[in-house]
C-alpha cells in the first residue's frame, strides 16, 4: 500500500492542473504541526490491557483554494512513540484531496470528489486489540435540481482496508435517490436506494462476499418548532436492508435489518452548538464477523471567549453478532478544551472515559485517556 500512498501524493501535486487550477499561489498554503502527550490506561482495549504514555508529532502540509468550487489537499505524517511498549511505535502517513462545486454561480448541478489514503494505529473495538490499518478511499457525489422543488442525487464510493494480522476488506457502494425540496414549509423529503458489495480476504475467519440492499426514506429541515428551536438543521431516515445469508457465510435464511440514520444540529446560542447523531447499520469486522451496530451520540461545543473553546460528547453503542450470541455494549464520554495563545498557536487538553460490557469476559473493561496538546501553524 506504500505505492498507493505515493500515487495519491502525486495526485495531490497534479490535481490542480488536471482540474484547471494551475495557479497554486492563489491558494492558501500552510503547515500545521500538532504535538500531543497522552496517557492511555488500556492501550489494547481488553480486560488484559496495559497502560502507557504516548508521544505524538503530526506535521501536516495543507493547501486550499476557492474558485468556482473549493479544492483542498493535505499531506502529513503522524509519528507515535510509546514509553514502554515500543512494538506499537508507528509512523502513519495520511493524505487526502477534495473538490466540491457548483461549476458556476446558480448552477443546478453540484457535487464533489474525495480521495485519500491513511495509515492508522489504534484500538479496534471488535477484536480487543491494537491494530494497524491502511485505508484507501474514493467517492464522487452529485446533485441536480430539475425544478424548484425536485432534485436528483447519487453517489459512488470505494474503500480498501488492509489490517495487520487480520482480514482485509473491499467495500463498494452505489446510491441513487430523489429529493423533494421544502415540500412542507422548511421540511423536505428524500428517498434513496443503495447497493453495497463487500468482500473480505478471509485471513482470520470465513471470507465474506455479500451484497447489502437498502431503501432509505427520510425527512430533512426544520423538524422541530422554529419558535423554540431556531437555527436547527435535522435529517432522519430509515432503511430496509437485506443481508444475503449464503454470501455472508451465515447459512440458513437471509437477515433483514431495519436501519436508521439521523443527525440534528442546533445553534442553541450564538456561542453554543448541540449535535445529536444516531444510527443503526450493518458492518463487517476485521475478523470476518458481520454485525449489526447501533449508536447514539450527544455533543455540545461552547466558545467561552475569543480564545477558549470547549466540547463535550457522550456516546452509547450496542453491537450484535450475526454468527454468534456475542453482544457488546459501551458508554463513553470525552471532554476537550483548547485555548488560542496567538494567531497561529493553540494549546489544550483532552479527557476521555469508556466502559465496555460483554457476555465474553475479555471484552469487559474500562479505559481512561488524558493528555495535553499544542498546534502551531506556520
Amino acid at each position: 500500500m506504500k505505492s498507493t500512498a505515493l500515487t495519491l501524493v502525486a495526485l495531490l501535486l497534479t490535481a490542480e492542473s488536471l482540474l484547471g487550477f494551475a495557479e497554486v499561489n492563489d491558494g492558501e498554503l500552510f503547515l500545521d504541526t500538532r504535538v500531543s502527550a497522552l496517557h492511555d490506561s488500556n492501550i489494547v482495549g481488553s480486560s488484559l490491557g496495559e497502560s502507557d504514555f504516548i508521544l505524538s508529532v503530526d506535521p501536516t502540509l495543507r493547501w486550499q483554494r476557492e474558485r468556482r468550487g473549493t479544492i483542498a489537499a493535505s499531506l502529513g505524517m503522524n509519528f507515535n512513540k510509546y514509553d514502554e511498549f515500543g512494538e506499537y511505535d508507528s509512523e502513519d502517513l495520511h493524505t487526502d484531496f477534495s473538490y466540491s462545486f457548483p461549476l458556476t454561480v446558480g448552477s443546478p448541478f453540484s457535487g464533489g470528489i474525495n480521495l485519500g489514503y491513511s495509515e492508522q494505529t489504534g484500538v479496534d473495538y471488535y477484536v480487543a486489540d491494537r491494530v494497524s490499518t491502511e485505508n484507501t478511499n474514493f467517492s464522487v457525489n452529485g446533485r441536480y435540481q430539475t425544478g424548484r422543488r425536485l432534485a436528483w442525487r447519487g453517489e459512488l464510493a470505494y474503500q480498501d482496508r488492509n489490517a495487520s494480522n487480520y482480514s482485509d476488506t473491499i467495500d463498494k457502494s452505489v446510491e441513487v435517490g430523489v429529493e423533494l425540496v421544502e415540500l412542507m414549509r422548511q421540511v423536505g423529503v428524500t428517498a434513496d436506494y443503495r447497493l453495497r458489495k463487500l468482500k473480505s480476504s478471509g485471513d482470520v475467519g470465513v471470507g465474506r462476499d455479500y451484497d447489502n440492499n437498502s431503501l432509505s426514506l427520510g425527512i430533512t429541515g426544520q423538524l422541530l418548532p422554529e419558535s423554540q428551536f431556531k437555527k436547527l438543521e435535522a435529517y432522519a431516515s430509515v432503511s430496509f436492508q437485506t443481508v444475503n445469508a449464503d454470501k455472508a457465510g451465515l447459512g440458513g435464511r437471509d437477515r433483514d435489518v431495519l436501519g436508521y440514520d439521523g443527525r440534528l444540529s442546533w445553534e442553541a446560542t450564538p456561542t453554543t452548538n448541540v449535535n445529536l447523531i444516531f444510527q443503526n447499520d450493518v458492518e463487517n469486522t476485521i475478523d470476518d464477523e458481520p454485525v449489526e451496530s447501533s449508536s447514539i451520540s450527544l455533543g455540545v461545543s461552547k466558545q467561552f471567549s475569543r480564545q477558549a473553546t470547549g466540547s463535550f460528547n457522550i456516546t452509547s453503542r450496542d453491537i450484535g453478532y450475526f454468527g454468534s450470541d456475542r453482544r457488546n455494549d459501551s458508554i463513553g464520554a470525552n471532554f476537550s478544551l483548547s485555548y488560542l495563545l496567538n494567531r497561529n498557536w493553540t494549546a489544550g487538553f483532552t479527557l476521555a472515559y469508556e466502559d465496555t460490557d460483554s457476555n465474553e469476559a475479555i471484552f469487559r473493561y474500562d479505559r481512561f485517556t488524558g493528555g495535553v496538546f499544542t498546534n502551531y501553524r506556520f
